[in-house]
């Protein structure tokens, strides 16, 4: 019995040799391994779940596994202690000592292998859980088969879709229609022949982004038809004269060019042309002076009406009426006809000036400059675009030609007759063509005495083909897109996400989606647009 028990000492203090051994590093290793795994992947749950997938289970496994390797790590020198101490027969202090100075040194030697475990996962958890799986959370969103990938407009998504194209329109004229531009696909469309001579247009948008272009090009390929055009031009444009001029050069055609300022080309009577009635009425519009019920400012326009009754079938001419106009019953008439002597040009010798009849009856090609800035002028430009009107409706069996009427900048030109005639004057082979800034420039027009709503719905309501430049107009926009009409689009209502260790997100396997209606041509569209498109 004494050699067992002999034996049996003999192999725990081999066993206690071979542990030592071993654990010098390699229980250190094993902590900083475990260390670093449960950092890494985390140390929860320890339990499975019904919905726990298949990655989920080795994670629980793996972490159970590193309970128990701790547990053992921990246990280990206490068990080979206590093997060793049983392996003396009585207790020996200074091999106990030795035996802690020996789990001392080389614990002081490999301590900082479980702090590199622990940084080093801490850290990759961190990163992998920041960066990379959300990165593989969206990658797998974007790849996944959605059964709808409809949105809601986003203009710094529009703000990439439209490009203006460089082009030539004169290598897009057709007989069948009217070129305005080109689509996406770098087609040209057409205003066909129809819709052009059986409608109105109206050309919207803020200065520089396109509408001269647009009107240049609709203006030359109606000479180059042979229809009569007229253009009313206040703002003095730069190309406009000139392409008109070359168009009747190349075609053959009569051009006019009239300037309503003093000293250039051209010069205009407003009472002298059409019928008596037509000239009348162009007169009480200019002077203000239609009833309008009031008594009070009634009578003194009575007053004035007479006194125009009395002398304007004898002079329609401005010098005529100021020196024969009673200057005590007709005070501001009289004031206002000696303020528009000053302006030669609306004072031509009788007989001379510009003729709108002749204009009409020879099918000629006319541009008017007018002017924003001097009333008077700007006043006389309106009553020319009455008489047009008024002319071109008086004398449509005798016409020999389509005409088409161009107006720019209608907000200092607008009038009740403009307005009524958006209605009528197709009847009388005429179309017109509105161009502005803005939808709300006729909502509030130059001329306080009109009624905005009413001239926007008429210009809105008889002006079927329309064209709508960009720009920072919220207003014009939102109009734009429910000309447009209304859609339904089923999208997604909600998305969760939910936040991984180290504050990245990640999205969830469900979503809920749902219709929502939106404009054809969302408002976005029109804000994002670039100029010529």
């Amino acid at each position: 019995m004494e050699n067992v028990g002999k034996g049996f000492v003999m192999y725990i203090q081999y066993f206690i040799e071979w542990a030592t051994t071993w654990a010098d590093p390699n229980l250190f290793l094993m902590l900083a391994a475990t260390v670093f795994i449960s950092t890494l992947f985390g140390m929860s749950p320890l339990r499975s779940k019904p919905e726990t997938n298949f990655m989920g289970h080795i994670l629980i496994r793996t972490r159970v596994i590193i309970c128990f390797s701790w547990a053992y790590i921990v246990a280990f020198p206490f068990v080979t202690y206590f093997l060793y101490m049983s392996s003396f027969k009585q207790h020996d202090p200074e091999a106990a000592y030795s035996f802690f100075v020996y789990y001392k040194t080389i614990t002081l030697d490999n301590w900082l292998w479980p702090v590199v475990g622990f940084f080093s996962g801490t850290i990759i958890n961190l990163f992998f859980n920041r960066y990379f799986v959300p990165a593989m959370s969206k990658l797998k969103r974007k790849l996944r088969f959605q059964q709808t990938d409809e949105a809601l407009s986003d203009i710094r998504n529009e703000k990439k879709r439209f490009v203006a194209k460089q082009f030539l329109p004169s290598d897009h004229y057709s007989e069948d229609g009217l070129v305005v531009g080109l689509d996406e696909d770098d087609n040209p469309i057409y205003v066909p022949n129809k819709v052009w001579y059986e409608t109105n247009m109206q050309v919207i948008g803020p200065t520089r982004y396109g509408k001269g272009v647009v009107l240049c090009g609709l203006i030359d390929q109606a000479i180059r038809r042979g229809e009569t055009v007229f253009y009313i031009d206040p703002k003095d444009d730069v190309y406009a004269p000139h392409i008109m001029y070359k168009a009747c050069q190349d075609t053959g055609r009569k051009f006019i060019y009239l300037s309503l300022q003093d000293g250039e080309i051209g010069s205009y009577a407003p009472f002298t042309g059409g019928e008596i009635r037509n000239a009348r009425d162009r007169l009480m519009t200019a002077f203000d002076l239609e009833l309008t019920g009031n008594p009070g400012t009634d009578y003194y326009k009575t007053q004035e009406q007479a006194e125009v009754d009395l002398h304007f079938t004898e002079t329609r001419t401005i010098k005529g009426l100021a020196s024969k106009i009673n200057q005590e019953s007709a005070s501001k008439l009289f004031a206002l006809l000696s303020s528009w002597l000053h302006h030669k040009s609306l004072c031509p010798k009788t007989g001379k000036g510009f003729s709108v009849e002749n204009a009409l009856m020879d099918g000629a090609v006319v541009y008017i400059k007018g002017s924003l800035s001097n009333e008077i002028i700007k006043k006389a430009t309106k009553l020319l675009i009455i008489e047009i009107v008024q002319e071109a409706m008086r004398l449509k069996h005798k016409r020999k030609t389509h005409m088409s009427f161009f107006v720019d900048e209608v907000r200092f030109l607008a009038s009740k007759q403009l307005a009524d005639a958006m209605a009528t004057v197709i009847g009388a082979r005429v179309n017109m063509v509105l161009a502005y800034q803005s939808i709300g420039d006729t909502m509030t027009p130059d001329d306080k005495t009109l009624d905005g709503r009413s001239l926007t719905q008429s210009i809105n309501v008889n002006s079927q083909v329309k064209v709508i430049y960009g720009g920072a107009d919220s207003e014009t926009a939102k109009w734009g897109s429910e000309l447009s009409g209304e859609r339904q689009k089923v999208i997604a209502r909600m998305e969760k996400t939910e936040v991984q260790r180290g504050g990245g997100e990640v999205w969830d396997n469900s979503r809920m989606v749902g219709s929502q209606g939106e404009w054809l041509i969302p408002a976005n569209v029109f804000l994002s647009l670039p100029p010529l498109v």
